[in-house]
């Protein structure tokens, strides 16, 4: 009997002590944190999923005196004069997303300096995570250039923790996560965005911070929630679960491209044979059946979505909300039918937008930034003025300048009609330069250059210089232009 227990033990002992390994919690931890963790958390076994070995850091470093003799491979070293290299070197921000960047430059790392009166100042990029930051260090100091070396060539210079994908399901976890199964094809990447670059979603459980609301404040967001009650006590929600699909869909997209939460905002279909469509002041964006059934395409609807989502990160509910108007007369009416503050001007905000909607100026400057919204999310802004010219013949036909309307008599719909073309002849050039980019396998380049359509639409030069050496780059390229990309990263 005694050789039995002893015998329990041992295994039992053995058990605890292999669990305990495979645990491997940060030796930093104070003694009582780690007595607190329970061991029996760890499902799955940090051996499952391999990590790789570190690398050496290459760096360059570049001021204003330099020939960028050992920054560009061949043969572009070659290929391209002094005042090119210049202009790529000093227009990073956009070429670090490309590619071809890798490719290029000899090192891992580029390190630009400049001075100040006080500082030695350092742009710092990354070729490999996709990453870049300032360094700053004291002008006073003798080694202020080493310094900034030190730190540019440090693993951990940018922040960056390393992900691994499921090529399946598409998304990017934490190394270790719980969550992944066993037969799981896992592919490692350096950093979050470079797993982005390749078309990559991060996983909410890993990084819930992505999918936060970040729409508004506390004031405004109730505001907005009694204001969408009001509004969907006007009209019925719609049930159309393929049309409801498609408004969410070019929605989505067109705040992922924007750089938004993916509930920044939400889109909803109403059921009404109106032609409309509004928002509120921190969404959610509203489109009927009947505005959705005059829209051809994909393009169209996302510039309807566009500029009613500009109209909310523009603030223009907000502006126009403090003004006098009908809809302040008719929501005194509705006081008694709300039981409390938000309510009342919660109604009254969606009677102010029914009624009046949005100023001259408001509505230009939504048709501007619905362009740019629905260029970044690679739609055809051009089809924006198509779809102002439908609405145009619509009311014309119908007579219906109904509730909640996109033609008020500020501004007349051909003065926005003639705004928009012009914008769009403006960046025709811009979506021509980010297609060449799509077309040659550099989707993040594409991505990049179509985000540039305001600084553009105000000076197209830079952006212009930079297709041309682009093309230069492309010409030169040892792959065919069919041939996808080489990944850098190994797959398990």
């Amino acid at each position: 009997m005694f050789k039995q227990s002893i015998f329990f033990v041992s295994i039992i002992l053995l058990l605890s002590s292999t669990v305990r390994a495979e645990l491997q919690l940060p030796e930093d931890l104070p003694g009582d944190v780690k007595d607190s963790i329970p061991v029996e958390t760890t499902a799955v076994p940090q051996q499952e999923i391999p990590t790789q070995p570190p690398q050496d850091i290459t760096l360059s470093v570049i001021d204003s005196d330099s020939d960028y003799k050992d920054v560009f491979k061949q043969p572009y070293q070659n290929a391209l004069s002094l005042e090119e290299k210049a202009f790529l070197i000093d227009n990073l921000s956009i070429f670090a997303e490309s590619r071809l960047a890798s490719k290029v430059f000899q090192p891992q790392r580029i390190l630009v300096t400049k001075r100040d009166k006080k500082y030695l100042i350092g742009q710092l990029y990354d070729f490999k995570l996709l990453e870049n930051r300032e360094l700053k260090a004291p002008v006073g100091e003798k080694e202020s250039l080493k310094l900034l070396c030190d730190l540019a060539k440090s693993p951990r210079a940018f922040n960056s923790d390393p992900v691994v994908v499921n090529t399946e399901s598409k998304k990017y976890h934490r190394p270790g996560a719980n969550h992944l199964k066993r037969n799981d094809t896992i592919k490692h990447y350096p950093s979050a965005k470079a797993a982005q670059r390749d078309g990559y979603e991060s996983c909410t459980l890993c990084f819930p911070q992505d999918s936060a609301y970040l729409s508004g404040n506390d004031y405004e967001r109730k505001i907005s929630e009694q204001a969408t009650q009001a509004i969907q006590q006007r009209y019925r929600i719609s049930q159309d679960e393929e049309n409801i699909k498609k408004v969410q869909r070019v929605g989505a997209n067109i705040l992922k491209a924007n750089g938004y939460a993916p509930n920044y905002c939400s889109f909803i279909l109403l059921d009404s044979d109106e032609a409309q469509a509004l928002s509120v002041r921190t969404g959610p964006i509203f489109i009927t059946s009947g505005l959705l059934n005059l829209l051809e395409t994909e393009d169209e609807l996302a510039a309807v979505l566009s500029h009613e989502f500009a109209h909310i990160i523009l603030n223009h509910s907000q502006k126009s909300g403090t003004r006098n108007t009908i809809g302040d007369i008719l929501g005194a009416t509705l006081r008694y039918s709300y039981k409390n503050y938000w309510g009342y001007f919660g109604s009254r905000q969606a009677i102010n937008l029914i009624n009046k909607g949005f100023s001259r100026e408001q509505e230009y400057e939504a048709d501007e930034y619905a362009v740019y919204l629905s260029m970044a999310a690679d739609y055809s802004p051009l089809d924006f003025s198509n779809t102002l010219e439908k609405l145009e013949i619509y009311q014309r036909q119908t007579g219906k300048g109904t509730a909640i309307t996109w033609f008020s008599t500020h501004p007349s719909s051909d003065q926005r009609i003639k705004r928009v073309k012009k914008l769009c002849q403006q960046l025709q050039n811009l979506d021509e330069a980010s297609r060449y980019a799509q077309e040659h396998q550099d989707p993040q380049l594409a991505k990049k250059l179509r985000s540039q359509a305001k600084e553009y639409a105000k000076s197209s030069e830079r952006v212009d210089t930079f297709f041309k050496i682009y093309k230069k780059l492309i010409e030169r390229e040892d792959i065919p232009s069919t041939e996808n990309s080489p990944s850098d990263y190994q797959l398990y």
